[in-house]
This record gives C-alpha cells, sequence and structure tokens, in this order.
C-alpha cells in the first residue's frame, strides 16, 4: 500500500475547485485557525433523526449532495472519507477499483493527495491521538454538511448501538439496500455504499453481536493514557500498532461487525455508516469523562499544545488547531443529548471532577506508573492462522521462574503466576504480526484455559479478551512485510486465579480463538467465513513489572 508519506510527495500547489474557492498554499494557511463557534447544537439518536420524516429526508440530501461533487472538492463525499484512508489502488477487489473509478473521473483529484490518508491507525501517529483526531474529522466533517445543507444547525446523529432499547444492534433501516422509496418512486439510496462489497450486516434485522458494543472493558480504564501493555481508555503515545481499550471495542468491533467497506481502515469512511458510528464514539468519550474515577494518567509535557492534524474547511482553506482545542468540547459548538449539564474533566491525581486538571503537574503524581519493565514469560509461538468458520486453539508455553543465581534448585513455578502477586505488575498476552486475507475479516472472542484431556469448555469464565482485526493491514503478496499491528490482552485476572492454587503449576495455556459475528432477524449466527482467514506472526505471554519511577 503506497504510504501517507510518499503521497505527500506529490506537488500541493494551489489548485482551482467547481466552487470556486482556491486551496491557498500550506505555508499560509497553517497560521490560520477556526472561527469561534457561537451556537451549541445537540447531536441526538439516529433513531430520533429517523422518526422525522423532514430530518430523515435531510440524510438522505446532504449525501446525495456530497456524492455529486467531484472528488478534489472539499465538501465532496470522496474528499472527505479520503482524508481518513484510501486504499491502494493496484489492489484489484472490485470494491476498492470502484473508489479509483471515482478518483479517475476527477483529473484534479490527484492534487488532493496531500491532504488524505490522515488516520491515526495502522500505527501512523500515536494511539492517544485516535479520540482526538476522530472528534476533530466528525466535526469538520458536519461543518461540511452544514454547507452543503446551508443549514447551521444541522448536527449529527449517533447510531446508539449500545443502548438496551430492542433493535439498538441492528443496522439502522436507512443503511439497507441500494434503493429507497420517495413520493411512490424507486430511487437510488444515497446511504448505501454502491460499488462495494457486501456488508455482513445487510439484511433487515441483521445486528452485531453483544461483545461487539461491550463497553465495560473500556469503562473500567481508570486513565486516559496507557502505560505499556495495558490499553488506557484513550491510548497510548509512542506505542505505534497497539490500541486503546475503546479503539479495540465497540470501535473496532463494531467495524468489524458491519463488514463491508467498513470492516479495513483503507475504505470505512467511504460507507455512510461510518459517520454515525464515529459520533457514538465519542459520545462514549464524554460519558467516560463524566464516570468517577477518572484520571489523565502520565500525559506528556505540551501533548495539548501540539497542533499535529490539519483539516480542510469548506472554502477550501487548511484548519490547524492544538489538540487541547479539540479536546475542550465548548470550542466546537455541538454537545449530545446524553451528556451531564456540567461535564467533568479527567483529573491529574484526584477522581473526575468539575475544575480541569492543572496539567503542569502531571509528572509530581505520587505513586504513578510511569512505565514498565517488560519481562518475556516464555518463548513465543511460530506463526499461527486463525480459522474464518472454527475455534482455533493455540499453546502458548510458560516459562519457570528462574532459580536465584548459583543454585542448581530447579525452577519454580511460572514467572507469569508468580509475578501477579506484586501490586504494580500485569500479564498480558502479546499478539505480533496480525494480517488479514481480505478487507473484512471480523472480529474474535479470546478464551484461556490450561491443558487438559478434552478440548476445554467455552464459557464466560474464561474469556478473556476480544481481538479486533478492522486496524490489521492486508497480507501482501509473497508474504512481504508490511505494517506491523500487534495487540495485547491483560489476563492477569486469569493468572491471579491460577496463582491462588498451589497445585497448579502449568506449562502452557491454551488460548481459543473464535470468530464472534452478529445474528439474523431470526437469530442465527450470520455467515462466519466471511473475510476469510486472520494470520498471527506470534503470540507469547509476558510480564510487566510497573514502575513508579522513570523506565531506563
Amino acid at each position: 500500500m503506497t504510504t501517507c508519506a510518499s503521497r505527500r510527495k506529490f506537488n500541493s500547489q494551489t489548485f482551482a475547485l467547481m466552487s470556486g474557492a482556491l486551496f491557498l498554499p500550506q505555508s499560509t494557511l497553517y497560521a490560520q485557525t477556526t472561527k469561534p463557534v457561537v451556537k451549541t447544537v445537540t447531536r441526538q439518536p439516529l433513531s430520533t433523526v429517523m422518526a422525522d420524516a423532514a430530518r430523515r429526508e435531510q440524510l438522505f440530501t446532504l449525501f446525495e449532495r456530497m456524492r455529486a461533487l467531484p472528488a478534489s472538492h472539499p465538501s465532496s463525499y470522496f474528499f472527505q472519507a479520503a482524508i481518513h484512508w484510501f486504499p491502494d489502488f493496484s489492489d484489484k477487489d472490485p470494491g476498492v477499483q470502484a473508489i479509483k473509478a471515482i478518483f479517475d473521473a476527477d483529473p484534479k483529484a490527484k492534487d488532493a493527495l496531500p491532504y488524505w490518508d490522515q488516520c491515526t491507525h495502522f500505527g501512523k501517529g500515536q494511539p492517544a491521538d485516535f479520540l482526538v483526531w476522530h472528534r476533530a474529522y466528525v466535526y469538520h466533517f458536519e461543518q461540511s454538511a452544514r454547507h452543503i445543507l446551508g443549514d447551521p444547525s444541522f448536527a449529527l446523529p449517533y447510531w446508539d448501538y449500545t443502548s438496551p432499547q430492542a433493535g439498538s444492534r441492528m443496522l439502522p433501516d436507512i443503511f439497507i439496500g441500494k434503493q429507497r422509496q420517495k413520493e411512490g418512486k424507486s430511487i437510488s439510496n444515497s446511504l448505501f455504499p454502491t460499488g462495494g462489497p457486501d456488508r455482513t450486516l445487510k439484511n433487515k434485522g441483521d445486528q452485531l453481536s453483544l461483545a461487539a458494543v461491550n463497553i465495560t472493558d473500556a469503562f473500567n480504564a481508570e486513565r486516559y493514557f496507557a502505560v505499556a501493555g495495558v490499553p488506557g481508555f484513550g491510548g497510548a503515545v509512542g506505542q505505534g500498532g497497539a490500541v486503546s481499550a475503546i479503539d479495540n471495542v465497540p470501535h473496532g468491533a463494531v467495524h468489524g461487525g458491519v463488514g463491508g467497506w467498513m470492516g479495513s481502515v483503507d475504505t470505512a469512511a467511504f460507507d455512510p455508516v461510518f459517520w454515525f458510528h464515529h459520533a457514538n464514539i465519542d459520545r462514549l468519550w464524554n460519558m467516560w469523562l463524566a464516570a468517577k474515577n477518572k484520571y489523565w494518567g502520565a500525559m506528556p509535557d505540551g501533548w495539548l499544545d501540539q497542533a499535529p492534524f490539519s483539516f480542510m474547511a469548506p472554502d477550501g482553506t487548511i484548519v490547524r488547531e492544538k489538540r487541547s482545542f479539540y479536546a475542550d468540547q465548548a470550542n466546537l459548538g455541538y454537545r449530545y443529548d446524553s451528556d451531564p449539564t456540567l461535564l467533568p474533566q479527567p483529573t491529574l491525581g484526584q477522581p473526575a471532577g468539575k475544575k480541569p486538571p492543572n496539567l503542569k503537574s502531571i509528572q509530581q503524581l505520587p505513586r504513578e506508573i510511569k512505565g514498565f519493565f517488560e519481562k518475556p514469560a516464555g518463548p513465543a509461538t511460530s506463526a499461527v492462522t486463525l480459522s474464518s468458520s472454527a475455534r482455533t486453539d493455540i499453546r502458548v508455553p510458560l516459562a519457570p521462574l528462574p532459580p536465584p543465581p548459583g543454585s542448581t534448585a530447579p525452577g519454580k513455578r511460572p514467572m507469569a503466576l508468580e509475578s501477579v502477586k506484586e501490586k504494580y505488575n500485569y500479564v498480558v498476552l502479546d499478539i505480533s504480526g496480525i494480517e488479514k486475507e481480505s478487507g473484512s475479516a471480523g472480529n474474535y472472542d479470546i478464551y484461556a484455559s490450561l491443558p487438559g484431556a478434552v478440548p476445554p469448555e467455552l464459557g464466560k469464565a474464561s474469556r478473556v479478551g476480544y481481538l479486533t482485526t478492522f486496524e490489521a493491514p492486508r497480507r501482501r503478496p509473497n508474504g512481504a512485510p508490511g505494517k506491523e499491528v500487534h495487540h495485547r490482552v491483560d489476563i492477569t485476572a486469569f493468572v491471579q486465579k491460577l496463582s491462588s492454587d498451589k497445585k497448579v503449576n502449568p506449562s502452557e495455556i491454551i488460548f481459543t480463538f473464535v470468530r464472534s459475528v452478529g445474528t439474523d432477524a431470526s437469530g442465527k449466527p450470520l455467515d462466519q467465513a466471511e473475510g476469510g482467514p486472520v494470520h498471527l506472526r506470534s503470540l507469547a505471554v509476558k510480564v510487566l513489572v510497573g514502575s513508579t519511577d522513570e523506565v531506563i
């Protein structure tokens, strides 16, 4: 796949748009900032908007108008989607070629290449930028939508698949079918990804699995910023290829569960479902902020004052703001109907409260984990292929704790079991080199068990995690190395249970991967084979020894 960096070698001189607006040279535009927002709009559930005939029709109108614009127009649907990412056109997949056809139809499209491929996936940028960048992305999409509609009060709805209400996990009807009815006539459905591969959720009544929308792990995260191996709600700084708790589930899980273009980073934003999904992810961030006992964690000095993102305003000018601008929703002129009256902010050393944190004091937190010493708790496995239709059992070895220096005594129990007795230690399953055969390879439930005479029983008690393949790159021909994507599963609780039983002394743990799929209207599981297998370079159990001092 052509990388973002190589694409930016194209000449970024000004070029005219059909609307008459001009791109100004980057050197002059990066000094500009967005205009102050004076009105606050409320983003509501998509189900609420769908119940209002006029507002429902407005959504169809919006995407019809955006699709009618050429790819180089900053408010066109192609331009907005490509800001996220777009595929390698050498890929002969019919869906990819459909995107290429739109690109080829506009001679000016190649001039827009420097402004595309901006998202933080594929190990690009920092995992901790996931929420901030996507908030900015959806915000600027909403600005373009208001411009296209001529409606300054337009607010993007969110698809609340986490709601306990019946049908909330079903793909909303407006996204289903190439055609829709209007005034007794059958017309094209602008909310359907024409030219793309079939979604996994393609029929009325198809719905996501409960596991794909389970926000428990994400909301259990106390810190926004991760430290090595422990995801955090928002992610880590400097751990390219890793994902945060919310980035994994529900974000990546919903992408993989919907399938089609939504199932892969390079095509996801070309499916209109994308925007309503990400509005909900942004809303969940607000919900986490409003919860008790939430912390920033180890925020790097000056992180909020940096301005690494650039976006395109409807008039063609480039906008670059600091992270702090996007992190403070008050600057953006919107709220969610589920927001509290006064949204708390995560604090540095105290539970969440009404006052914003004093960012200068981050390095003086008492007993704050600054990092981890990483120790292998056993050798890594060889390459493994996960089945798309059946369970895959993988035996991951454990190494015994070495004897004291100079001792000839045999090793003690596995290091992993002994290490969890320490307060700041974690044990993780490290999954490296994740690749998929096709664009949408779905999700996997991960179970852990000990070796036995019969295959381990799978149940809630043995479930340790979830693997989403949304951010995994497609396998390259001839096994050529591609982007590095890895995933870590916190198995500390599972290992602690083993450690408490003195009779248990395993030499390995069996990790079972089972394709996680939604159901159709009758409750029958959807086709598990869709998307093809997933390849893993290796798996290994590792111990992360927490340190309250800087790790050398």
